[in-house]
């Protein structure tokens, strides 16, 4: 009996899924007790957070405590993966996913003053960071990588909030008022086409720049692109989720893009009205290709491991 509680109770310590389960939002903040039916569910135990999507794992986080103030967090997706983040008296220092990593430096007050950020054995971009004196606002960022020097400038006034990118061709200015956006452009003493947003009639906030324009809801939701050579319309659920790309080019085809829950599940892809392709994408990354003939009768499914690198099954109608 003893030894039966023994190793109950190392089964327990070992065991990073114990703990209490607490409704979240889709990042994995707790947002309460968890209640059945409640879409995101987070597993706390002292030391490790797993996330579930409607009882899907979405990634689990373990913590590794290196010194009384640092702790090293190691996050793994479901689909590989992994992310690890280091934070020092609860700020954010280092993280690392696959070769690039990031360095971050803090002033007294909890500040960023610099960050290094290295992809492979390439020469790190740096960053630096200045604040206003007498208020916590930003109001630079200086960047240095392998493109030169990028001068980002913040302005908060009254009536208007400025934004100024300056690198080493030129720049670019964008000015708020209110729901009003305004910006310009140079390059080397030559102006460039200028970021234009205004309201249309039926309260949609467009943004034009070159031969792109782009119709937002107040609430950022973007409904439709236009380009010379396409037109995307986006349809959403009544919730404000992602459910439909529909793009249309100009020489005739036409591509819908179906989701689920913000994932693509379904491409199909038409020539002149006519059928092509159909592409359905599996939950283990893997999809399936059903293609047309000319007459749009479906005559092939293809199957493809993730990846697309191997074909897994042939069907023929």
């Amino acid at each position: 009996m003893k030894q039966a509680l023994v190793i109950g109770v190392l089964l327990m310590m070992l065991n990073p899924l114990v703990g209490a389960s607490m409704k979240a939002n889709s990042i994995g903040q707790p947002l309460g007790a968890y209640e059945e039916g409640d879409r995101y569910r987070l597993e706390l135990s002292s030391y490790s957070r797993i996330l579930y999507d409607d009882g899907k794992q979405v990634w689990m986080e373990i913590d590794q405590y290196i010194g009384p103030a640092t702790v090293t967090t190691t996050r793994t997706y479901r689909d590989g993966r992994i992310q690890k983040r280091t934070f020092t008296d609860g700020s954010l220092v280092k993280e690392q996913e696959d070769s690039t990593i990031s360095t971050y430096t803090l002033d007294e007050s909890g500040r960023l003053i610099t960050s290094s950020t290295v992809v492979r054995e390439d020469e790190p971009t740096l960053a630096y960071y200045s604040y206003d004196r007498s208020t916590p606002h930003l109001i630079s960022i200086a960047r240095l990588g392998e493109t030169g020097l990028v001068l980002s400038r913040f302005v908060r006034e009254p009536d208007r909030y400025t934004v100024t990118v300056v690198d080493e061709e030129g720049g670019q200015r964008y000015v708020s008022m209110g729901s009003l956006r305004m910006s310009d452009a140079w390059k080397e003493g030559e102006v460039l086409a200028s970021v234009v947003i205004d309201e249309t009639e039926e309260g949609y906030l467009r943004l034009s720049q070159d031969d792109r324009t782009q119709l937002y809801s107040r609430s950022g939701l973007v409904h439709q692109e236009r380009t010379d050579e396409y037109e995307k319309t986006f349809f959403y659920t009544p919730e404000g989720e992602l459910k439909e790309i529909r793009t249309e080019y100009s020489d005739g085809r036409v591509t819908i893009d179906s989701y689920d829950r913000q994932t693509l599940i379904l491409r199909e892809e038409f020539q002149d009205g006519v059928p092509m392709k159909d592409t359905r994408y599996h939950e283990d990354f893997g999809y399936t290709e059903t293609l047309y003939d000319r007459e749009g009768k479906p005559y092939v499914d293809v199957t493809w491991a993730a990846g697309g690198m191997r074909v897994t099954s042939i069907r023929y109608h």
